[in-house]
């Protein structure tokens, strides 16, 4: 009866080992670092996940400067509303805030942001190194008005992962 009992907890342990293991891979995506194009700089960080329980984890926020902007652009999203986690790329999107200063003046304005990360660091399938570099996409669109604000640049410094 002791065997029994020790085979049913070894099962029942390794089981949750195993589903412990399958639920920390693939459902989350962290990065933090600086990103850049011809244009612009960003500093960035991120976490989203999803929990056992199904709900979605996470926040975001990038600071953006550069030759076309007139002040630095703080993008920030504190709740995440939609993840999807593939191989090497990740996407979320939420409601967010863009914060300006114009001035000396702090300008807030709400809206939807979505972010998209590719982590192509490390081998590929073939076992061999990959030229390219992480690289992070992010859209803002203000809800109550047309503007729009896009960063794409390569990560220079830090790292994507997913």
């Amino acid at each position: 009866m002791n065997s029994l009992k020790t085979i049913l907890v070894a099962a029942s342990l390794l089981v949750s080992v195993f589903a412990f293991a399958q639920a920390e891979h693939g459902n989350h995506t962290a990065g933090k670092g600086v990103a850049k194009n011809q244009e612009q700089t960003a500093e960035f960080e991120f976490r989203a996940g999803q929990v056992r329980n199904g709900e979605l984890k996470g926040n975001f926020s990038m600071t953006v400067g550069g030759q076309n902007l007139p002040s630095r652009v703080k993008i920030e999203l504190k709740r995440i509303g939609d993840l999807e986690i593939g191989e090497d790329r990740a996407s979320f999107q939420g409601a967010g805030v863009l914060v300006v200063n114009r001035n000396g003046r702090l300008e807030r304005v709400e809206g939807r942001i979505k972010v998209t990360v590719f982590d192509v660091t490390g081998p590929n399938e073939n076992g061999e190194d990959r030229p390219q570099r992480d690289r992070i996409k992010v859209e803002f669109k203000a809800a109550n008005s047309n503007l729009t604000f896009d960063f794409e640049g390569f990560v220079t410094r830090g790292d994507i992962r997913v």
